[in-house]
Parts: C-alpha cells; sequence; structure tokens
C-alpha cells in the first residue's frame, strides 16, 4: 500500500489490532514488568516512527516544487469570467507562502499535479479562524473560513474567487481550552472537481 494513502490513525488501528493478538497468543503467561511495558509501549512507538516517516517521505515528494515557489506566487490580476482548470493543480497557503502540504495530499490524483512541468493551475487559500462562542468552562469555540483564488498561470490570471466556511465548533466540550470546527475541505475540493477542465 502506498504510504500516502495510509493515514496514522489507520496504521495506529492496526497496530493495536496486531497487539491484541498477540496478547491472545501470550494467554495468561507471566511476562515480566518490562515485558508487559515493552508490549504495551510498542504501538504508540511504532505509531511515532510511522508518522515520522511518512511525514518525510511524503515532504521529499514535494521537494521538487519548492524550487517553483516564485513562479507559483506570482501577482495575477482577477478578471470575472469562466472559472476553470487548466493543466493539474499545485495548492499554496497564501499565509506562509508555500505549498499547502496536506491539501495537497487530499486533492484527488486526477487534478493534483505529479512534477513541476504538470503545473498550471495554482489553487491558494487562506484560511483563517473566527471564535464564534464561548464555551461554560472557559475556552472559545472557532470556525474555519477558506478563502480561495484559482490561478491560470499560463496568462496569469485569477480565474476564480470563493469563500468556504467549515463546520460548526462541538456544541459542547470536556475540560477547558479551545475547540474548532473541521476545515472546509471536502467543499473546496468537490468545487474544484466540479470546473472545466481546460
Amino acid at each position: 500500500m502506498d504510504i500516502e494513502n495510509l493515514s496514522p490513525m489507520v496504521f495506529g488501528l492496526i497496530s493495536i489490532g496486531v497487539l491484541v493478538v498477540l496478547l491472545k497468543r501470550i494467554g495468561k503467561r507471566k511476562l515480566q514488568p518490562r515485558q508487559t511495558a515493552l508490549l504495551l509501549f510498542s504501538p504508540i512507538l511504532a505509531l511515532l516512527i510511522f508518522a515520522v516517516t511518512r511525514y518525510y517521505v511524503l515532504d521529499a515528494r514535494l521537494a521538487p516544487f519548492k524550487a517553483h515557489l516564485s513562479e507559483y506566487t506570482v501577482a495575477a490580476e482577477y478578471l470575472p469570467g469562466e472559472a476553470y482548470i487548466r493543466g493539474k493543480v499545485i495548492p499554496m497557503d497564501l499565509r506562509k507562502k508555500e505549498i499547502d502540504f496536506v491539501f495537497y495530499y487530499e486533492l484527488p490524483k486526477t487534478i493534483r499535479a505529479a512534477s513541476p512541468e504538470e503545473v498550471q493551475t495554482v489553487v491558494a487559500r487562506d484560511c483563517t479562524t473566527s471564535q464564534v462562542g464561548t464555551y461554560t468552562r472557559g475556552g472559545g469555540a472557532y470556525r474555519w473560513t477558506c478563502k480561495l483564488q484559482v490561478i491560470d498561470l499560463t496568462v496569469p490570471r485569477v480565474v476564480a474567487v470563493e469563500t468556504f466556511v467549515g463546520s460548526d465548533p462541538p456544541r459542547t466540550k470536556s475540560g477547558s481550552g479551545k475547540a474548532y470546527g473541521s476545515k472546509p475541505t471536502q467543499e473546496t475540493i468537490d468545487y474544484l472537481i466540479s470546473l472545466p477542465l481546460r
């Protein structure tokens, strides 16, 4: 299985499943305290190693694109008209002025650029949070808003400007601290998929 398609959560569940199988095989045999601790800690260690490895492997795949950041952040004028996608897409985080690592891997492969040579469209996002409430135990309730620009690099010009609002934060939560709704990622992807290809 491609490491890109295997999330840390899925890997964690697999690790727990392996632990359960091992515990059943061991049965009622007496283990040393050190062995017990190692056995129980091993899924956490495996998950940590997997998450770090996955990050560096996936980040390395984006290295060829990083040499072209100045091209992807070129200023472009918005000319109203039909929104579309030309070629393949690279997503940019407007605030950080860098490739949107997480959103890149959330995009479907049908529109996602696999190499810098394929990039003809930049999807630039500016995601911010706004407080929409306060919990009784303290801490703010926040909602995400993402402003989107679709930029045709071959012109260059902005061919679409949209705003997407994420889900409401949970109505209740345990403990103190902030809570957030989810980002409007799926809504953004659905919109991009709906655009005609050129």
